[in-house]
């Protein structure tokens, strides 16, 4: 036998004559392979490849000298079942055992795990861990983690991960040990034939064209929307989560950055670009270079604290600083020279500069290789509908921003990719809108509405608000009853519109009711939107409130004990009061609550941390639905000067000052609207600037012209608009300088996510938030002002610190920008279309 074998010389000796020799060669074999042929099978991306394999002598083998095996085969997963849901939902799907257990089964027999799984770099070792179980029974220890092309948006949001790195023993960035990669690359045996190099080489192309990234959220724009740009040489400096293990794992320390940075400076010929890490722009949070680079960095020195697709960004750059980035492998893909100051999976193979001497890598290895064993050999994927595949299958997939819709071209993989359940017929959707008036709640839901409808969907609205009215090609009916029951007539208009699913907005009790009702007489699907928090509202309104009582039911697979501690805790003279008559109280009733989410076979919410919990309650599908608009349209509106102070000078207000508006509902049970006036004092004493404060108190349940003057420093200029008609409400938004929507840190504000907040960004203006919940998305400074705590002054030294022209229009662009990428309607609507599709 040659001394020189490709992958595919090693498989096919390996199965015609299981020599011992070849196994013992080939680390990836003899680390992880097992001798039975459906098992090796499921777990190895490589033999996706069939075709190349001789498939006459692998069942030569198993059926003549190998014993079927007929017990099934397990895995220990570091989670239990109920874990596997959200950004782990395909795990097993991947891995493709028979049956799963977790070191939580203290009374399962281990001795029948194949093998023992854990994440990363997880050490735990008491006694029912898994690294503690594969050693009591010898058997093999797996570690896990995300793929190098892995899912649409970050995990921390529970976007579905469809790539998993298996790791024998030692994970691939653990450079202070010898990784089943690093073995296989150092051995010179190992040459990779034509057909594997020219794979790697269209997959790199594939990646880098279409930029295609580990998480595929970030948008693709270009650095000159950002930057004036010079003609200079360009380098980059990529950042790191402070303190992650990662770092130290690769032979680096905080040292190393500090280096980096010094390095860079040295090139005073060209301009220097800092991409900092997620962390440190989310806010209360470190990066590694947030510590090294001063607070006035040199003239070409230029910080990057935006989200942006990395190969939009390498477009504009010629040489790339990491220390172990994923990112400096993304550089080599798109022909960048790379500098490493720390020791990666990609690092010390001859393709990139290296500034830490580090001798145990003899061989040198081309891009492709080194992609071929990181993203084919070690790396496994899963698609819907096609289940285990390809890399280029899921480069496919992004491609087409995983919408995987039936306008995709018509090739037999995508048509695969499509959900049995979506087909052309239009989607009918019927929401249940609780006050939905037409210029508040209403708009975002007409205007979600009318692009549903220009993707496929049919879409008809039941609101409480008073109008009833066709609004751009949308039928808008009046929630009525009849008793207790909807009117004929309601009931009529929606049989003959025989919708798929009814698609409930909150909690409130009458358009819960209603949405039951007409499930229960159309036979469609219950969806739900969640916007505020049900359950401080339940316990400022309801008349005899119960913590146990209102979650108790909350959850997915419901006992016997949560049903009588439901049955005790709730107050039925209510319950039977607000059932017999659909006027006795409209705010949150438990029985009603409970059925619905019980009921609803698909959750959407406001933002990301309510996405997150009703995905832990229920274990549904979900959906982030935040009140989206047409913000190209929004982008498009202004106020010349002149009409600004034409406008402001019938209030009595001026434009050299600085305008505080408060546009959106004040609410009477909770303290942060005072809180907010008490800020407000402090900030008139400290500031230098001039303020206008502006509130529109229409349906606020307190007098808040009379508390607002009561409390208010006579130095700061007070408007209260009552209740404006929508030009009106407009043109504030369009004249004032800051959009508040000040809170505490509550389980109201954790939720929540005010539309005012949504168009002032579309408008460029910069927004007043508090950190807790929609806040932490944003970084103060940035791209809002972000408010922490529940302290007055602490308020007013936050929001001072960003009291000036420029601070204020910077951070109202950088909102605009935000508010493109999450906010859009369009792209929004498009998605939620098929999500709806798929459930039907």
């Amino acid at each position: 036998m040659s001394k020189s074998r490709s992958f595919n010389m090693m498989f096919n000796s390996f199965f015609d004559s299981r020599s011992a020799n070849v196994i013992s060669d080939s680390y990836f074999l003899k680390n992880y392979i097992i001798s039975d042929y459906q098992l090796l099978l499921r777990k190895i991306n490589f033999l996706n490849e069939l075709d190349r394999l001789n498939k006459k002598s692998i069942s030569k083998l198993f059926n003549e000298s190998t014993k079927q095996r007929t017990s099934k085969y397990v895995a220990s997963l570091p989670w239990n079942e109920k874990k596997l849901k959200g950004m782990n939902c395909y795990i097993k799907d991947i891995l493709g055992y028979d049956y799963y257990t977790s070191p939580d089964d203290k009374k399962f027999n281990y001795e029948s795990v194949d093998d023992f799984y854990v994440w990363g770099e997880d050490q735990r070792y008491d006694e029912f861990s898994n690294k503690r179980l594969s050693e009591k029974y010898g058997s093999r220890l797996i570690r896990l983690e995300y793929g190098f092309i892995s899912s649409k948006d970050i995990a921390l949001k529970d976007s579905p991960q469809h790539s998993l790195i298996m790791c024998p023993e030692v994970m691939y960035y653990d450079a202070t040990k010898v990784s089943d990669m690093e073995r296989c690359l150092n051995d010179d045996s190992l040459v990779f034939n034509e057909e594997e190099i020219t794979r790697a080489k269209k997959c790199i192309s594939d990646i880098v064209t279409k930029g295609i990234t580990k998480y595929n959220h970030a948008p693709k724009i270009s650095l000159h929307d950002r930057f004036e740009l010079s003609n200079k040489k360009k380098i980059l400096l990529v950042d790191q989560r402070y303190g992650d293990k990662s770092i130290e794992m690769g032979l680096a320390d905080q040292s190393s950055f500090e280096r980096m940075y010094s390095e860079a400076l040295k090139y005073t010929d060209c301009d220097i670009f800092i991409k900092l890490h997620p962390d440190a722009l989310t806010g209360g949070k470190d990066s590694a270079l947030s510590k090294v680079i001063p607070k006035d960095v040199p003239p070409n020195v230029f910080i990057i604290d935006f989200d942006i697709n990395p190969y939009s960004l390498l477009k504009e750059i010629d040489t790339v600083f990491v220390c172990v980035s994923q990112f400096g492998f993304e550089a080599l893909l798109a022909g960048k020279e790379v500098h490493t100051f720390g020791v990666s999976f990609y690092s010390h193979w001859g393709v990139t500069i290296d500034h830490v001497n580090f001798k145990r890598r003899e061989l040198k290895r081309t891009i492709e290789e080194i992609f071929f064993v990181f993203y084919i050999v070690y790396s496994s994927y899963y698609l819907p509908k096609i289940g285990r595949c390809s890399v280029e299958d899921v480069i496919s997939y992004f491609s087409m921003d995983g919408s995987m819709n039936n306008n995709v071209e018509n090739s037999k993989k995508n048509e695969l990719m499509v959900s049995d359940n979506v087909s052309n017929k239009p989607v009918k959707i019927l929401i249940v809108l609780p006050s939905g008036r037409f210029g508040a709640s209403g708009r975002y839901i007409q205007e979600l509405s009318w692009y549903m409808q220009k993707n496929n969907a049919e879409i008809m609205i039941l609101a409480e608000g008073n109008e009833i009215k066709t609004y751009s090609g949308i039928t808008w009916l009046n929630l009525e009853f009849e008793g207790i029951r909807l009117s004929k007539k309601i009931v009529e208009k929606v049989n003959d519109f025989s919708p798929d699913f009814i698609f409930e907005n909150g909690v409130r009790s009458r358009a819960q009711r209603a949405a039951l009702e007409l499930v229960l007489l159309t036979g469609a699907k219950l969806a739900l939107q969640s916007e505020d928090d049900d359950i401080q509202v339940y316990n400022e309104r309801h008349p005899n409130p119960s913590s146990e009582c209102i979650s108790v039911l909350d959850k997915e697979e419901l006992s016997a004990s949560d049903l009588a501690c439901f049955i005790k805790s709730n107050d039925w003279n209510y319950t039977l009061s607000v059932l017999a008559d659909p006027n006795y109280d409209r705010w949150v009733e438990p029985v009603l609550r409970s059925i619905c989410y019980q009921m609803s076979v698909f959750n959407t919410a406001i933002w990301y941390p309510f996405e997150r919990r009703l995905k832990d309650e229920y274990a549904k599908p979900t959906f982030v639905l935040p009140p989206v608009t047409d913000g190209d349209k929004l982008a498009k509106l202004s106020l010349s000067k002149q009409e600004k102070d034409i406008f402001l000078k019938q209030y009595k207000l001026s434009s050299e000052k600085i305008i505080f508006f408060l546009g959106g509902t004040i609410y009477d049970y909770s303290e942060e609207y005072f809180l907010f006036i008490k800020a407000l004092n402090f900030l008139s004493d400290i500031s230098s600037e001039k303020i206008q404060f502006i509130t529109v108190s229409g349906r606020s349940n307190i007098n808040v012209a009379k508390v607002t003057k009561d409390m208010l420093n006579n130095e700061i200029e007070y408007l209260d608009m009552g209740s404006p008609n929508d030009d009106d409400y407009l043109n504030m938004l369009l004249a004032c300088d800051i959009v508040c929507s000040p809170g505490i840190p509550d389980r109201f504000n954790q939720y929540r996510l005010p539309s005012r907040l949504v168009k002032a960004m579309f408008l460029s203006k910069a927004v007043l938030t508090s950190k807790c919940g929609f806040g932490e998305s944003l970084k103060h400074g940035y791209n809002g002002i972000i408010i922490d705590g529940n302290q007055p002054y602490d308020w007013a030294i936050s929001i001072n610190e960003c009291l000036n022209r420029k601070s204020i229009n910077s951070i109202g662009t950088n909102g605009l920008f935000f508010a493109k990428e999450h906010f859009d309607v369009k792209k929004v609507a498009k998605e939620l279309v098929y999500k709806f599709q798929s459930l039907r």
